[in-house]
């Protein structure tokens, strides 16, 4: 008796560049600076929103994606030798989770607060390196391993924020940034 067959999955033909050495062009240039700024002043707005207790889960949500982009970064050698700083600053927002989940509240410490201005500062240099695709491609890794966890497959141990990169699809070959 033969074995029944697994349904094919649907043809879903693929995007067509019209120009594609315009758009390695475009890939390989530096994200405008009115993005990276605007990048920046989100963390930077968490970080403040949570030191004064304005924040709450939204702020911590907004560092959590930007912290996780960031360390992305850094392991695909955009400024690596300063990973423990992003590391850090994810390890203040871990304490800030537990102590939130436990005490119901987002009080930081001095030392977290430092922790994460150091990793904003740290995200902060490293868009001033890094290249459109390279952020998008940091991005889109960061919005598949949050959807992955958010469907079960990540440890016991990981911390699920669902923020705004973990509602958003991943944009494949295109040119949006954050």
């Amino acid at each position: 008796m033969p074995k029944p067959r697994k349904p094919r999955k649907a043809y879903r033909p693929r995007r067509i560049s019209l120009d594609p050495v315009e758009e390695a062009v475009a890939g390989a240039g530096k994200m405008p600076a009115h993005q990276r700024v605007a990048f920046v002043r989100l963390l930077q707005q968490a970080v403040d929103g949570l030191r004064d207790g304005s924040g709450g889960a939204a702020a911590w949500c907004q560092l959590a994606d930007g912290l996780n982009v960031a360390e992305q970064l850094a392991l695909a050698g955009i400024c690596s030798d300063r990973l423990g700083e992003v590391l850090a600053a994810q390890e203040a927002l871990s304490a800030l989770h537990e102590r939130q989940l436990h005490q119901h509240t987002y009080t930081l410490r001095a030392s977290e607060l430092a922790a994460l201005r150091e990793g904003v500062l740290f995200a902060q240099i490293q868009l001033e390196f890094v290249s459109q695709t390279e952020f998008i491609a940091a991005r889109d890794k960061v919005v598949r391993k949050v959807q992955a966890a958010l469907a079960g497959n990540a440890s016991p141990k990981t911390i699920v924020c669902l923020g705004p990169l973990g509602t958003a699809k991943p944009k494949h070959s295109q040119q949006h940034s954050h």
